[in-house]
C-alpha cells in the first residue's frame, strides 16, 4: 500500500499492510501521521490491479523498537471501481457485480448512462442520418470506450 498526502506527494511507498477490510486497513509505516489526518492511498493487489482512494487516520500505536508505528486508516472513498476490486480480492478473486456501496451504485449508474448514450446516438442516426454529419462512428466508439474504461477501473 502506498500512502500519499492530499496534494499527491508520496508519504510512504513501502507501508506494510497488516490487516485490511472493506472499511479500512491497519498498516505499519515510518511516517509521522496524526489521528484525523487525511491521506490518499493505492492498494496494490495481486495481478497488478490497484485500488485508489482517500481515507482518514483513525488511530496510531507507536512501536518503540524500530521507529515504526501501527496506523489505522478508515477508507472514505475509492476511485472508479476501486471498491469493487477490493471486494473481489477480499472474496478470493470471485467477481461481484452487485453494487453494495455508494461507489458501486455510482459505477453502475455511469455504465448505464454510457449504454443509454450509445443507444440514443444510434437511434438518432437512424432517424436522421444527416444530423450527425458522418460522425456516428466516432461518437459510438467514444461512448463505447468510455463505458469500457469505467468497467475496467
Amino acid at each position: 500500500m502506498t500512502l500519499l498526502d492530499p496534494l499527491d506527494q508520496v508519504i510512504d511507498a513501502k507501508t506494510v499492510l497488516g490487516d485490511i477490510s472493506q472499511g479500512g486497513a491497519a498498516l505499519t509505516t515510518r511516517s509521522k501521521l496524526l489521528p484525523g489526518e487525511s491521506v490518499k492511498f493505492h492498494v496494490h493487489m495481486p495481478g497488478g490491479r490497484t485500488a485508489s482512494g482517500h481515507g482518514k487516520v483513525r488511530w496510531i500505536a507507536e512501536e518503540r523498537t524500530s521507529f515504526s508505528r501501527q496506523v489505522g486508516i478508515e477508507f472514505l472513498d475509492f476511485g472508479w471501481g476501486g471498491f469493487g476490486k477490493l471486494q473481489e480480492e477480499l472474496a478470493g478473486g470471485a467477481p461481484s457485480f452487485a453494487p453494495t456501496s455508494e461507489a458501486g451504485v455510482l459505477d453502475a449508474l455511469l455504465l448505464g448512462a454510457c449504454a443509454a448514450v450509445v443507444f440514443l446516438i444510434y437511434r438518432a442516426s437512424a432517424a436522421h442520418p444527416s444530423s450527425l454529419d458522418g460522425s456516428l462512428p466516432v461518437w459510438l466508439i467514444a461512448a463505447s470506450a468510455a463505458g469500457l474504461a469505467l468497467l475496467k477501473r
